[in-house]
C-alpha cells in the first residue's frame, strides 16, 4: 500500500502534529481536491485522531494542540470563523475521539511546524502511562 497523498499547502502541519504524538486520519489544505471528492471541505483543516485509551483526556488533548500552535506563532479561536480553530469530538457508541485543526495551513507555522518542543500531556496525567501504553501510538490503518 502506499504512503497517502497529503495536500501541499498542510504537509508540515501534518508532519508536526504526528511528530508530537497526534496521529493525524484527514487533512486538506481547502484547494487541492481529488477528482470527485464532493465532501472536501472548503478551508485547511487537519483530523487527529484519538487512541482509545486517551479519550478521557480530550478537553487536555485539545489543550496541548491549542499549545502547540500557540508556540508556532497561532492563536485559535472561537469555532465558526475563518480564524484558527479547534474542536474535539468524542463518539461513546464507538468509542472514537477526534479533533479538528480548521484554518491552519502550512504558510503560517512558524519555524516550520515539525521542530520545537511539544506539550505533551504530563505523565502523572496521562491515562496511558497507567495503562503502561507509549505517548507514540501505531497509527491505524487508514488513518493517516
Amino acid at each position: 500500500m502506499s504512503a497517502p497523498k497529503i495536500c501541499p499547502g498542510v504537509r508540515k502541519l501534518v508532519a508536526g502534529l504526528n511528530a508530537a504524538g497526534w496521529p493525524t486520519c484527514d487533512s486538506g489544505d481547502g484547494s487541492h481536491h481529488a477528482a470527485g471528492m464532493g465532501c472536501a471541505r472548503p478551508y485547511p483543516h487537519v483530523t487527529i485522531r484519538i487512541p482509545a485509551y486517551r479519550t478521557l483526556s480530550l478537553v487536555d488533548e485539545c489543550e496541548g494542540v491549542a499549545s502547540w500552535l500557540l508556540k508556532r506563532g497561532i492563536p485559535v479561536g472561537p469555532i465558526g470563523t475563518s480564524a484558527p480553530s479547534i474542536q474535539g469530538t468524542y463518539d461513546p457508541g464507538n468509542g472514537l475521539a477526534i479533533i479538528d485543526v480548521m484554518h491552519v495551513d502550512d504558510t503560517m507555522l512558524r519555524g516550520g511546524g515539525v521542530m520545537g518542543n511539544s506539550p505533551k500531556i504530563s505523565d502523572s496525567s496521562n491515562p496511558a502511562k497507567s495503562l503502561g501504553k507509549s505517548n507514540y501510538p501505531e497509527i491505524p490503518e487508514g488513518c493517516r
